[in-house]
């Protein structure tokens, strides 16, 4: 960036790189400061803010024209990010977390969320190695989460798309939730940042190494939620594909499986559950590649 504007609360920064040089602007404060930036001009194609100490490092990424710009409050372990133009944005929000006193770290990706006028969020890497999103300001979105996470032993990856992040509400990532016989990376979704959380969503692991294929399936609705008969999925997709569902209880175990064809538009399908018990399960879907395009729970009565 060529031009920039920065406040420091409590203290200034300690080093300033000179705003002249081409240089990214680097400062370097006391950990228990905060500071504001506004940033704009932009010479390159890519506005990149990057915050890191000794266990971690974050930051929101994402292209810009030289006329746009950016609001940022940045501190020890969150970024807060602000569209203050009347365009829609696209960020890249990302996390690195480990601890040399336990054997694991995460390595979290969350891309392709968009932001409107006005929108705003906060990131946060949290201690307990967990990474939050909270949507303060604006209407819902939607973001594609990708996980690589160490337990020490293994790594693990967790890939998902379309996750949806309604107005007013939190998602803190947990890489490491433990169901039972495995490690397990699941979304907490807090409606209303009250403290309260109103869903889990589950994030099924794909083995390292296997080629992700972007799905043509996109805007995914599973409803009622509750379910007492019939589950209805709405979803639109550039092509006609089969598409295979299915049905795991909290450990795991596979209790239906069925598919249907999706045609291309939109369209809406019902699911029969008739026959399964009540309880709470983890509903997933796949195109006709075998890559997961949406994973959500849900509770049959």
């Amino acid at each position: 960036m060529s031009g920039y504007s920065q406040t420091a609360n409590d203290i200034q920064p300690l080093r300033l790189m000179d705003s002249s040089r081409p240089d990214p602007i680097l400062f370097v404060i006391d950990s228990n400061t905060s500071f504001q930036l506004n940033t704009s001009n932009y010479t390159d194609s890519v506005i990149s803010w990057n915050l890191s100490s000794n266990h971690m490092s974050m930051g929101v990424n994402r292209e810009a024209l030289p006329n746009e710009k950016d609001y940022a409050t940045v501190n020890k372990n969150s970024i807060t990010y602000g569209n203050p133009d009347n365009i829609t944005k696209e960020l890249s929000c990302y996390s690195i977390f480990h601890d040399d006193n336990k054997d694991k770290a995460f390595n979290i990706l969350t891309s392709k969320l968009k932001m409107n006028f006005q929108d705003s969020i906060i990131t946060t890497t949290h201690q307990n190695f967990t990474y939050s999103i909270q949507k303060v300001t604006g209407g819902a979105t939607t973001y594609d989460l990708w996980i690589y996470a160490d337990n020490g032993d293994s790594i693990l990856q967790f890939i998902a798309s379309q996750l949806p992040l309604d107005a007013n509400t939190t998602h803190t990532i947990d890489p490491f939730y433990f169901n039972g016989t495995a490690l397990q990376t699941v979304v907490y979704v807090d409606n209303g940042n009250n403290g309260t959380l109103e869903d889990t969503l589950f994030i099924a692991s794909v083995p390292l190494g296997q080629t992700i294929v972007n799905s043509v399936v996109k805007n995914i609705f599973i409803y009622p939620n509750p379910v007492e008969d019939f589950v209805f999925i709405k979803s639109t997709s550039d092509v006609n594909m089969k598409m295979d569902i299915t049905l795991s209880d909290l450990q795991g175990r596979k209790v239906f499986n069925s598919s249907f064809y999706q045609d291309k538009g939109i369209q809406s399908k019902s699911i029969d559950l008739r026959t399964i018990a009540s309880g709470t399960y983890i509903l997933t879907l796949y195109d006709d590649k075998g890559s997961v395009v949406h994973t959500q729970k849900i509770r049959k009565q």
